[in-house]
């Protein structure tokens, strides 16, 4: 059977806001998606960002593995927090340009914890770009009804997008 998508919200940031929230997430699908596109007023080529699920912004209750690399050098940790998960275009970076990010949670109203993964970009017309990936968990048998991207402590610039879409 092929892969089916649903688009079940999409956000465009209008003015520099802090979060990307997706409330009151149908429980009809078996994956959910949600494909990013993000720049950050932070003065470097990249910032932080964090996905917090049902308002849960309990850093224990959050842990991934991520790994990624500048072009120069390849970077692996280890959080036991929400803290940024993925990375996302600073301010410095090549001008008008969003670093891209795509977010899948399978079995997103399962009874077990939720796992998903992510992939990231900085898109950055310079010796320094990022890309990487991150395997995560929240440790809550809770199924997903919200979701919000939330900035590492700077806010989403205007132009700013974030799309959820249901996985049949």
């Amino acid at each position: 059977m092929a892969l089916q998508l649903f688009k079940i919200a999409s956000v465009e940031v209008a003015t520099p806001q802090t979060s990307i929230d997706f409330t009151s997430i149908p429980q009809g699908y078996t994956d959910l998606l949600v494909k990013i596109s993000i720049r950050s007023t932070d003065a470097n080529i990249n910032d932080g960002a964090n996905f917090y699920f049902n308002s849960d912004t309990t850093g224990a209750n959050y842990s991934f593995k991520r790994i990624y690399g500048n072009g120069a050098t390849t970077t692996s940790d280890t959080s036991s927090a929400s803290y940024r998960w993925f990375f996302v275009n600073g301010n410095t970076a090549t001008t008008n340009t969003m670093g891209n990010a795509e977010l899948y949670i399978p079995n997103y109203t399962g009874s077990s914890y939720k796992s998903g993964y992510v992939d990231f970009v900085i898109e950055n017309n310079a010796t320094t770009g990022y890309d990487g990936l991150v395997a995560g968990i929240w440790l809550s048998t809770s199924a997903i009804t919200a979701l919000s991207i939330a900035s590492g402590g700077n806010y989403f610039m205007a132009g700013s997008t974030a799309t959820l879409y249901g996985v049949l």
